[in-house]
Order: C-alpha cells, then structure tokens, then sequence
C-alpha cells in the first residue's frame, strides 16, 4: 500500500496500526531500563524506514529521526513524557480521582522560601536513595514538568496535549 498511498495517509496508519501498541500503559512500562526500550525503538524506527523506502539495514542505513519528524511522530521516550505530562497536569488540574491527591507536592508548599524553583509551580523532588526510587512515576514526572516552560503549565486540559506535543518534537530534533 505504500506505493499507493500519501504521507498523510502513511501517518494516519501508522497512528492507526503502530502508535496504539506504543502508548498502552506506557505510564508503567516506560520508565525502563534504556537497553530494554532501545528494543522497542529498534522496532519503531524499523517500521519508519520501512513506510518511507529507507535503507534498513547494513553500512547505509538511513537514520529514522529526520523520517518521524518529518510526519510529526515522537520517539518511544517523547511518547512516555508526553504522557507523564498528561498525568501530571491533570492532577495540576485535579481532574485525577482522590487517591492520586497525595501523589506530587508543589515546591511552595512544602518549604516557605520564595524561590524560582517553586515560584515556577514545580512540583517538590523527593530525595532517592536508589535507582529504583529515581525511576519511578512520580520522580521522572516531577522533572519532565519541571523542564516544561512555565507557560505551558497552566494551559487548558484540551489544548495542553497539543502544545507538549510540539514541544517535544522541536526538542526531538
């Protein structure tokens, strides 16, 4: 179908056929090791280089990053922070149940110094002893939206998925 189809096409069946196995419960799966998810990248960028006619395998192959960003497409990583940062702003929002109310902490309330960290409305950042501890949900949440620009913070539930989205790929680059 490829040789039949555009780019916008070659898009919408890869968000239709690819996209749902790599965001499912990504939120817990993740915060991997980075040998574990280089697999599932492998695989992703295999599937670009395949939709585009790219050199695949040998000395010349053909990077898969200038493909994905060329049909706005995040990497595995950008896929787990965007949705980390979904979570994260709809507790921000409080539009998450109850038992998630204890889950993050600003910055401004659990110190009263007035500094930039928390006057940006960060979230506070737990001390881990362990690496275990840095990979869980709640710490890799505090620093992705810590590195998310003030701004973008306190945009509405419907237009926040979009502006991180863009945000992400113009870091991807």
């Amino acid at each position: 179908m490829r040789h039949f189809i555009s780019l916008q096409q070659l898009k919408q069946l890869y968000y239709n056929l690819v996209y749902p196995y790599l965001s499912y419960a990504v939120i817990s799966w993740g915060s991997a090791y980075t040998s574990h998810l280089k697999r599932i990248q492998a695989k992703q960028n295999h599937i670009i280089r395949v939709l585009f006619f790219a050199t695949f395998y040998g000395k010349c192959t053909e990077s898969a990053l200038p493909l994905m960003n060329l049909l706005d497409i995040l990497t595995v990583e950008n896929i787990f922070r965007l949705q980390l940062l979904k979570f994260s702003h709809h507790w921000h929002k409080k539009q998450l149940p109850s038992i998630f109310d204890e889950y993050f902490h600003y910055a401004s309330d659990v110190h009263s110094y007035h500094t930039r960290y928390a006057a940006k409305g960060n979230f506070y950042k737990a001390h881990f002893r362990t690496n275990a501890g840095k990979k869980t949900i709640s710490a890799l949440a505090v620093d992705c939206w810590r590195q998310l620009p003030t701004e973008m913070k306190n945009l509405s539930f419907f237009s926040f998925p979009k502006k991180v989205k863009q945000y992400l790929l113009s870091k991807q680059n």
